[in-house]
């Protein structure tokens, strides 16, 4: 498979306390588009409703429609109020203003994630399209010692949010260095099994060494799982075993039947692939209310370097 190899180099503000809207997410959109009148289009803005009105129970949900098949994942630290108002903004930008008319695309928030494709994604593990971000601060002279700390706490994450049971694959975990306090998360899509869950989170950490190394803070994103550490809290403390199970989820919606155009599931043409472009800093996306993002009291401006790789085909 080729890719091909963006590079972005940024630098923000990361303000740690609540915000009143959300910023532009990172994103995939293919570059086969729909038509606002087909029955795709349709169907996919009534699944997406759909799926919006479930996050506020859930924090993982996946449904479809032939040929729409959708889910959104929750960050597992989140309640169910954060949950939804993520899942609400993505839900009802992605096919309009992130991915105008895209038949597939990925939705990448700091809380939340939303993916969508004309063919069944569920339960199969996907590590392309990918994102790479990257503190640039170095961490100083005891760069050894640093990498040692984050990789051994980055592991022990991945081998808790792989071993849960359930759709709430999460896990987090605090080291300390010197003075400092490493923050490491490790999640995995709800439909994920456990062994693929610890496939998907392995793969991810093994990218670190090369991206990451020396590094304040770092993250990887695929589309079935993302780990993520940083020298500042960016999610909340939670135990899974004080989020309640979701009562049982409504039927799904009813829809219009699929176009005869659109290709089979089974042996589905390669798309070609296109990048959108990097979050526009100063226009956030439209959203009447936000969960807080990051704890703290403290603004921090961190600059980073978003690495994506985008494959030949959607997986």
């Amino acid at each position: 498979m080729k890719f091909l190899l963006h590079l972005f180099f940024f630098t923000f503000l990361v303000t740690h306390g609540s915000s009143e809207t959300f910023m532009d997410p990172f994103r995939y959109c293919s570059n086969t588009t729909i038509s606002p009148n087909s029955n795709f289009f349709s169907n996919l803005n009534t699944l997406s409703s759909y799926l919006s009105s479930n996050s506020s129970r859930k924090f993982y949900h996946k449904s479809s429609v032939p040929p729409v098949y959708a889910h959104f994942q929750c960050r597992g630290d989140l309640n169910a109020t954060a949950c939804h108002q993520c899942v609400a903004t993505a839900t009802s930008n992605s096919s309009q203003q992130y991915c105008p008319l895209s038949v597939e695309a990925i939705i990448w928030f700091d809380d939340c994630f939303f993916r969508y494709s004309n063919r069944s994604f569920f339960s199969i593990v996907a590590e392309q399209p990918s994102m790479i971000l990257i503190n640039l601060q170095e961490i100083g002279e005891e760069k050894s010692s640093f990498d040692q700390i984050v990789g051994s706490a980055l592991n022990d994450t991945v081998v808790k949010a792989s071993s849960r049971k359930g759709d709430l694959k999460f896990a987090t975990k605090e080291a300390s260095f010197g003075n400092e306090t490493v923050y490491t998360l490790a999640q995995c899509t709800g439909d994920l099994s456990n062994s693929n869950c610890r496939k998907c989170l392995s793969n991810a950490t093994r990218r670190f060494p090369d991206c990451c190394s020396g590094k304040k803070g770092g993250r990887i994103l695929f589309p079935s799982c993302s780990v993520r550490y940083e020298l500042y809290p960016f999610y909340e403390s939670v135990s899974p075993s004080s989020v309640s199970p979701p009562p049982a989820s409504v039927p799904p919606p009813t829809v219009s039947s699929p176009p005869a155009f659109f290709p089979p599931t089974t042996a589905p043409s390669p798309p070609a692939s296109i990048l959108a472009p990097p979050p526009t800093l100063s226009s956030p996306a439209p959203s009447t209310a936000a969960p807080q993002l990051l704890s703290g009291n403290l603004a921090a401006t961190v600059a980073l370097v978003m690495a994506i790789f985008v494959g030949s085909y959607f997986p």
